[in-house]
């Protein structure tokens, strides 16, 4: 396994949110339709226990929408917010690309972000992605 694998697989669960217009691996630059998500890499810790290595990735999913209208903009949200943590709860080996291991969304902060000299009404959901593999080091 790897993080872009783990990433891609995140991206397949979010993909059955069908609200969602765009959906990147990477901060954008501009936004051309909404809602947009993108996830960015929020650190990871990785232990050794024996033979086995515990890694788990954090990854923030920044969910933007459009907010001419502040009404809308916040039912946009309201139905948006638990359809994207269902989204990977209801497959959290995010379609046998974490075995073993599970995916799930753990927090989320609201507030606003910019993006090319456009405020969105913004939520970071935070992700965490526990995998455990083999450890490599002593077959040297």
């Amino acid at each position: 396994m790897s993080y872009a694998t783990i990433v891609e697989g995140l991206h397949e669960r979010f993909a059955t949110v069908t609200a969602l217009k765009v959906i990147l691996d990477h901060e954008p630059t501009a936004v051309h339709a909404t809602p947009l998500l993108y996830s960015i890499l929020d650190g990871f810790e990785r232990r050794v226990d024996g033979l086995t290595v515990r890694t788990v990735y954090r990854t923030v999913h920044w969910l933007l929408i459009a907010w001419q209208d502040s009404e809308t903009a916040e039912e946009q949200l309201r139905s948006l917010v638990d359809a994207i943590a269902q989204a990977v709860e209801a497959e959290p080996k995010l379609g046998g690309k974490v075995r073993p291991g599970d995916a799930q969304i753990v927090s989320g902060d609201a507030g606003w972000a910019t993006v090319g000299n456009t405020e969105y009404r913004a939520v970071g959901f935070r992700s965490e992605v526990v995998e455990l593999s083999g450890y490599l080091g002593l077959r040297r």
